[in-house]
């Protein structure tokens, strides 16, 4: 069956190391990696996982505490105390938050060394670092420049990636040595997550939507992700698989032809509908009444620690009511606390599946938020909080963490 263009028929074109708070379940000999809120850890063989910070990302950092200090004159009394009063009425400290210094996005290259693409609030760079030596050297860096979604060519000192735009997202090569940056796609499209295909050194797959537009050329919202086959030589594209409703995301293929990827429901975002306009409208009081509750459930909080619920009972609750995003989507983060049972934060209906070269797709995995083929064949895959490896048709845990797992890898 031939799949709908985009879905839905929308336009596409074409070291200093520190341990994070984490319970080991179950080790394999393999080395593996992720990405949690833009930081970057490491796992060795049998050992937990440690906390890698860059050596540039440790430099900017010193370099805006040392502007702090030189100016902190200007916000502080005779005294030594900063100026200002909070809502209870007490001196606040000076503002001393660092600057925010992220890893985008992280690869294996081809001499077992990883490259990671590091933000800052005024610059973007492409780091190469040796896990083996412990060295860490900038291939380049530009202002406002973002690469994501980083995959090493299998044969070639280069490197696939996502640019993003005013709107969208665009698929560009870039030189694993200097600043060279070729771009791949363009147009009105979120174009991401490309990854090469085994034996056929000009050629990825990577997922893709159309941007649907107002009349006055304004974001509207996004298309069905779909997967597409693309050849970098002659720029032809095949679509793979889509359908108007699921995201097909994270698309990898094997040396058989297996393609595998994340099949979740549509997540629409961006435009509401009249419909849904209306309903915000009549639910106005309720959330303002829910507003209410939950500034006095707060308040219950801070000074009884207790929330209102628990109340009656003297029951104590560890809240934490910081929400995660995963691929553009709001998770909730206390999903896997809920009656003290260990769950997934990823929803169930995010599936891994694999589609043969036959066309015969198969389901792997339940509440998959990120994963990776493994070089020899197996496939790592995370649920949120808690790694796991998928080998002959059956998944085995292998780690849990505190922290939210972004992106996995692992490692050579």
């Amino acid at each position: 069956m031939q799949p709908e263009k985009n879905g839905v028929g929308y336009p596409r074109h074409r070291l200093h190391i520190r341990c994070p708070p984490s319970q080991p379940i179950l080790f394999s000999t393999m080395k593996t990696a992720f990405l949690s809120n833009g930081s970057l850890y490491l796992s060795g063989n049998g050992s937990d996982y440690t906390e890698h910070l860059s050596d540039f990302a440790q430099q900017v950092r010193e370099r805006h505490q040392r502007i702090q200090e030189r100016h902190s004159w200007k916000s502080d009394n005779p005294s030594g105390e900063a100026l200002g009063y909070n809502l209870w009425n007490r001196v606040e400290e000076r503002d001393n938050h660092l600057p925010m210094v992220q890893i985008l996005s992280v690869c294996t290259g081809l001499e077992n060394d990883l490259f990671y693409f590091l933000s800052t609030p005024s610059v973007g760079g492409l780091f190469r670092y040796d896990p083996e030596e412990q060295h860490e050297r900038r291939v380049f860096h530009k202002e406002d420049l973002i690469l994501m979604d980083l995959a090493h060519h299998p044969e070639r000192e280069e490197l696939a990636c996502s640019v993003p735009d005013d709107m969208g997202n665009s698929l560009a090569v870039v030189s694993n040595r200097t600043f060279h940056l070729d771009f791949l796609t363009e147009g009105d499209s979120v174009d991401r997550c490309p990854s090469w295909i085994p034996g056929t050194p000009e050629e990825l797959v990577y997922q893709t939507a159309g941007i649907g537009l107002n009349q006055d050329h304004s974001y509207s919202h996004l298309a069905p992700y779909s997967i597409v086959r693309l050849n970098i030589s002659t720029a032809q594209q095949e679509d793979l698989l889509g359908d108007p409703e699921h995201d097909y995301m994270n698309p990898q293929m094997d040396a058989e032809g297996n393609l595998y990827c994340i099949r979740r429901p549509y997540f629409r975002g961006g435009f509401r509908s009249h419909g849904e306009a209306l309903k915000d409208f009549l639910l106005i009081p309720f959330r303002l009444l829910k507003a209410i509750y939950g500034f006095l459930d707060a308040f219950s909080r801070l000074f009884g620690k207790q929330t209102l619920t628990n109340a009656a009972t003297g029951e104590k609750r560890e809240v934490n009511g910081r929400d995660v995003y995963l691929k553009g989507v709001k998770l909730d983060a206390n999903v896997d606390k809920q009656e003290g049972k260990e769950t997934a934060v990823v929803p169930d209906s995010w599936k891994l599946i694999r589609k043969s070269a036959e066309g015969n797709i198969d389901v792997l995995a339940s509440h998959v938020g990120d994963f990776r083929l493994t070089a020899s064949g197996h496939i790592l895959w995370s649920d949120g909080r808690r790694l796991h490896l998928y080998e002959d048709g059956v998944s085995q845990k292998l780690y849990s963490s505190k922290q939210m797992m972004e992106q996995v890898l692992p490692l050579p």
